[in-house]
């Protein structure tokens, strides 16, 4: 029905914002005013050669009213459209009733298309209402008086009109009811096509629901795992917490760290045997510094393996490689030890991290699983990575006691050193102020020397000395003098320096002897 798709389709646009079930019923609309408007448009001509002029004037304003339906049809009033439709049915079928002999009329049967098209259009309890209207107007076609004989319409061929009309109700139900037929058709196609699609979208979303089960079920093994891991790291950062506080490494006792360390590691672990291993200068062999068994509590240390016969384990080792070895027995780098080390202490995993002091290295951390293979995760790894840090801890906590207890015995002999430097000092001191006492004192005594020698000198140089000099004088003029006379007065100028000189010499003699200073003021008093 090109015509129909052409109004449809010029108003398909229009309603593209509605439900699927709406656009169905407004199509359903559009279907049967265009069948109401060409059933009307057939009967309008009709009504030239049956001269049936009520039925003219009423097709007149069925034409009319279905192309105002069609022009004013719109989204928000498709519903009040509808029962204008179904209202202007009814009506032009009274009219059409009444001007037909009224309970007589062959148009009573049209009054059935009134709950067909409530049902197709409507919905709900409209049919059903629409129906008992039509059971109360059949009734009261029955009761109500008829027109006027001039007012009701003779069919000069009465069969004619009534096939005609007949005819004509038939058709409209066929193309009503195809009409709805097909719309369910493509409903049924629609609703198929839907079925299949939640087929395939049930299938997807059970083939998805699996998949999410899986992932589901994979996400909660991880999440164990992760929790797991989660509680094994807390156990271990409590051990760890624990070790760094515990009293061999505080107090610096490496014997005690050692055997702490391992004791704490082997319980946090749950493993069987754990021990500390440091290489030789050479790196030519490996000795065991610390080790404790849990079954074996009297294994002391000491044991020294060479490189000889386990070069994959030095290899390994020596590269600054973790070994961890699931299966000990089978590992590249400790399957080596089977024979003589394994096999006798019922060895059957091992993790080994290397250790390092003072950022060189120096050995290996070595725990040990009896008894059965062990998947050792990245928890314990890093375990016992931090293992081997805190031996490195313990290891410079050792030497720094080391170091303190010397540092504290080089304070005690500086001390010592001091005590005796400070009475060293003293001594000094004293011999200096008596040093300096007898400086004073013998400078003293040799200011007074050399005064008593320049007072000594003068003296020689003049009280002495001029006496002498008279005298030596004297001597030569007796010598030269031959008067008598001359020579007395010089032997008594001669005896009077004597005298002289003797008097200095005694007074001199006199001082020394009793010790005192003399100058030259007493010889002139």
């Amino acid at each position: 029905m090109p015509l129909q798709e052409t109004f449809y389709q010029s108003f398909e646009v229009k309603f593209s914002g509605l439900s699927a079930e709406e656009r169905r019923k407004i199509r359903l609309l559009i279907n049967s005013v265009i069948i109401s408007f060409i059933f009307s448009l057939g009967y309008f001509f009709l009504s030239f050669y049956t001269g049936f002029l009520p039925g003219r004037y009423t097709m007149i304003i069925s034409i009319a009213v279905s192309m105002m339906l069609l022009l004013l049809l719109k989204p928000g009033n498709w519903r009040t459209m509808c029962q204008i439709f179904i209202v202007m049915c009814w009506l032009l079928t009274w009219i059409l009733i009444a001007f037909t002999s009224g309970n007589q009329s062959p148009i009573l049967p049209w009054f059935v298309l009134i709950p067909l098209l409530s049902i197709m259009l409507q919905g709900g309890k409209w049919p059903i209402l629409w129906s008992a209207i039509i059971v109360v107007n059949y009734f009261l076609i029955l009761v109500l008086p008829a027109l006027p004989q001039q007012y009701i319409y003779v069919a000069p061929w009465p069969a004619f009109f009534s096939v005609t009309l007949n005819v004509g109700l038939m058709l409209f139900i066929f193309f009503i009811a195809q009409t709805f037929s097909k719309h369910q058709e493509n409903l049924l196609n629609v609703t198929e096509k839907a079925n299949e699609e939640l087929r395939a979208a049930e299938e997807e979303l059970r083939q998805s629901f699996e998949e999410v089960s899986a992932i589901q079920e994979l996400l909660e093994q991880q999440n164990r795992t992760i929790s797991d891991a989660q509680r094994k790291t807390q156990d271990y950062l409590q051990t760890l917490i624990k070790l760094a506080t515990c009293d061999g490494i505080l107090k610096g006792n490496l014997s005690l760290a050692f055997d702490q360390i391992l004791q704490q590691a082997l319980q946090a672990l749950q493993a069987g045997r754990a021990s500390i291993w440091y290489f030789d200068d050479k790196a030519e062999a490996i000795i065991c510094q610390a080790i404790h068994d849990a079954n074996n509590k009297d294994e002391q240390p000491g044991v020294i393996l060479s490189r000889n016969g386990i070069e994959p384990y030095f290899d390994a080792i020596l590269k600054e490689k973790v070994v961890v070895a699931t299966d000990a027995r089978t590992h590249p780098a400790t399957s080596c030890f089977t024979e003589h080390y394994l096999r006798p202490l019922d060895i059957q995993a091992m993790l080994d991290v290397p250790y390092f002091e003072n950022g060189t290295f120096k050995g290996v951390i070595c725990i040990e699983q009896k008894g059965s293979t062990r998947e050792w995760d990245k928890e314990d790894v890093i375990f016992v990575k931090a293992i081997a840090d805190l031996v490195n801890v313990a290891a410079n906590s050792a030497a720094r006691k080391e170091a303190e207890l010397e540092i504290a015995e080089q304070r005690e002999e500086i001390s010592r050193q001091n005590q005796s430097l400070i009475q060293y000092a003293d001594e000094i001191k004293s011999m200096n102020e008596t040093l300096e006492l007898r400086v004073k004192e013998r400078t003293k005594e040799l200011d007074e020397q050399n005064q008593k020698l320049s007072e000594y000198a003068f003296i020689n140089a003049h009280l002495l000395r001029g006496p002498l000099s008279r005298i030596m004088g004297l001597i030569e003029v007796i010598q030269l003098e031959k008067s008598p006379e001359e020579i007395k007065k010089m032997v008594q100028h001669l005896q009077r320096s004597t005298d002289e000189l003797d008097e200095v010499v005694h007074r001199i003699t006199s001082l020394i002897h009793e010790g005192r200073m003399f100058d030259r003021t007493i010889f002139k008093k």
